[in-house]
């Protein structure tokens, strides 16, 4: 299995990654697909991508299973050797979505990029315009009622902490790269709306 920087250098004529990130609670799969038409950029979402490979009962499937057995964390390095799978067996460019998670991560894959001419085109943040809206919209929904009426404040706690996960990593990031990068689309949430509505949004701001 070639690493990763070794695949990104074989691939890496012309290419451009545009990197996804929303806000907490947000899902990914409407803007993924939207950016994806308007850049002309297949989807590279690293759990479907995950999952694929784990499905798959490759050596690597069975490698990462020696992580996930015994309740470890997947380390960069590891996340990173199914990245470059994927992106042996394409040649354009691509959304890269759900990932990554963590500074290390961001930094990691930054490096990769810089060594092999690969051109970051833009990080894509979607993000909630009302917080507390969002959190009170989310909250009045039949799973998440189910779920505050069985674990009461510690389902509100965990939403908090993963909300504030979310901000202090995209300060970290928006730290080590340069502004330019940066496109930052706020939008009201609607629980309702559809993805025509949100293609005018994207579209309105692009």
């Amino acid at each position: 299995m070639p690493n990763f920087a070794q695949t990104l250098g074989r691939n890496s004529v012309n290419r451009k990654i545009d990197i996804l990130i929303t806000d907490w609670g947000l899902s990914n799969r409407n803007f993924q697909n939207i950016l994806s038409e308007l850049n002309n950029a297949e989807v590279l979402n690293i759990q479907d991508a995950f999952r694929e490979e784990m499905s798959s009962k490759s050596d690597l499937a069975k490698h990462l299973n020696s992580f996930i057995s015994q309740g470890l964390l997947l380390p960069t390095s590891e996340i990173e050797k199914v990245l470059s799978k994927w992106i042996n067996v394409t040649s354009g460019n691509f959304i890269l979505s759900n990932y990554p998670r963590t500074l290390e991560q961001y930094t990691s894959l930054l490096q990769f990029i810089k060594s092999e001419n690969i051109t970051l085109n833009k990080i894509w943040h979607f993000k909630i315009k009302d917080s507390m809206e969002f959190k009170n919209a989310c909250f009045q929904t039949e799973k998440m009622t189910y779920k505050h009426e069985k674990y009461g404040k510690e389902v509100e706690e965990n939403w908090v902490q993963r909300v504030n996960q979310s901000e202090q990593l995209i300060k970290q990031l928006k730290e080590v790269s340069a502004p330019d990068f940066w496109k930052t689309i706020e939008h009201q949430y609607l629980p309702d709306m559809k993805e025509t509505e949100l293609r005018t949004i994207v579209e309105n701001c692009a």
